[in-house]
């Protein structure tokens, strides 16, 4: 089943032809004059600087917004509006010091009542998608792949690109955003790892470090789904210690030569792109030479015959559609404009991605552990013992409601995190 047969309510077209990437952006300043306004929480701040926002659906150059029709010229106005950050100190550092920041006690709430109502809708229908299409998500651990009617769907429907800017062809989404996906993907947690490897991990990097000439040439292409991206950090022998990697990269006039064994490495097969962390030799502050982490992005059509060898997917116990593989580079000739970031500078790039994006694996795990509660919840009213069914048991009450406090934990954290980075100027 295509997800284009999917109807967007009973008045809205269809996923496919909705453009997430033709995403509006209005400034809805709050009703309350700033001057009145006496909370510091992240959300009153937000409404004094007129931050909060709208966000319309656009079907070619209508706008099919639910609350009201904006003219062409007010379209052209607000497109280019985006949340402009507050200055938020970091919070943990801050404790350390004896300072404790309280606006952090209060969610910082970037999504007014309209867009919320047309994020909403466009979740109801992702979710709709996905659960019409529950035989094909049940499959994946016994076929050990993701069913590829789902992967275009989601193409087709600019769901590959919620973080890309739209000047790029992406729907530029927000954080709080974007974590609202992830939790309906984790429906099925090979398909939210799948997808977040693609984006925080594979062009997570581009989008950060990359150059504009390198954003041009890729960020619209993985936007449409037309190619995808991996990562390739891991190695047999590295452990958790990026700097210890063996696989190195050799300056060679303008190029670089990367040779080395890349493991667990997402998507190998269908991937495109590549971001690699290599060793290269650069001269230090003293003058001396020495080897450092350094990434590169490594486009799979560029390279010649032999220089990239990807083996056949691991059997994996779990999570199964993730179709893990290994990478290997022998003597993969790479232009000096493969390089994210500066040389030797890869430890730096490597946690500015991973410390900005990781909380956002756990969006997709509240979705499964959601579903899981609900099926021991289902199990607990069906199930009986001596005569009575388990709900009625005090203990089982008591741990069905720590199940429930947990998750709500989990999930309040998630949000929350998304919430200070995308009100944070320095996340």
């Amino acid at each position: 089943m295509s997800i284009s047969s999917l109807k967007y309510l009973q008045r809205l077209p269809p996923l496919s032809s909705l453009n997430v990437g033709k995403v509006l952006f209005s400034s809805q300043p709050g009703s309350v004059p700033p001057s009145s306004l006496s909370c510091t929480g992240l959300s009153c701040q937000a409404q004094r600087q007129g931050r909060t926002r709208a966000v319309c659906l656009t079907r070619g150059n209508i706008c099919i917004s639910s609350v009201a029709a904006l003219s062409t010229e007010q379209s052209r106005t607000v497109q280019q509006s985006q949340v402009s950050p507050l200055n938020f100190p970091p919070f943990v550092k801050d404790l350390f010091v004896g300072k404790f920041n309280k606006s952090v006690l209060s969610y910082a709430e970037v999504l007014n009542d309209e867009s919320q109502f047309n994020l909403e809708n466009k979740i109801r229908e992702v979710r709709n998608f996905l659960d019409s299409n529950k035989e094909l998500l049940e499959q994946v651990d016994r076929t050990g792949k993701i069913s590829p009617d789902i992967i275009n769907s989601f193409k087709q429907s600019g769901l590959f690109g919620l973080s890309i800017p739209q000047e790029f062809g992406g729907a530029g989404f927000l954080c709080t955003e974007i974590a609202r996906f992830y939790e309906v993907f984790g429906c099925q947690l090979s398909l939210s790892e799948f997808m977040g490897t693609n984006e925080f991990l594979g062009y997570g990097v581009l989008l950060q470090h990359g150059s504009v000439e390198q954003k041009e040439k890729y960020l619209a292409r993985l936007a449409e789904g037309e190619m995808m991206a991996s990562w390739c950090l891991a190695e047999g022998g590295t452990g958790s210690d990026p700097d210890s990697v063996v696989c190195e990269a050799v300056e060679e006039g303008e190029e670089f030569v990367i040779t080395g064994t890349k493991t667990w490495v997402t998507n190998g097969q269908e991937a495109q792109l590549f971001t690699v962390f290599a060793k290269l030799k650069v001269r230090n502050s003293l003058g001396e030479e020495e080897e450092k982490l350094t990434c590169f992005l490594v486009d799979k059509n560029e390279l010649g015959v032999g220089e990239l060898e990807i083996s056949q997917p691991y059997a994996l116990a779990g999570m199964r559609g993730l179709e893990v593989c290994d990478v290997r580079f022998e003597k993969c000739r790479v232009s000096r404009h493969a390089l994210l970031g500066s040389p030797g500078e890869g430890v730096s790039v490597l946690q500015s991605v991973l410390h900005r994006t990781k909380y956002m694996q756990a969006a997709g795990v509240v979705g499964s552990l959601r579903i899981l509660l609900d099926d021991t919840i289902k199990h607990t009213k069906t199930r009986k013992q001596f005569g009575m069914p388990l709900s009625d048991f005090c203990l089982v009450r008591q741990q069905l409601a720590r199940m429930a406090a947990k998750l709500y934990c989990l999930e309040s954290m998630v949000f929350l995190t998304a919430g200070l980075a995308d009100v944070s100027q320095h996340p």
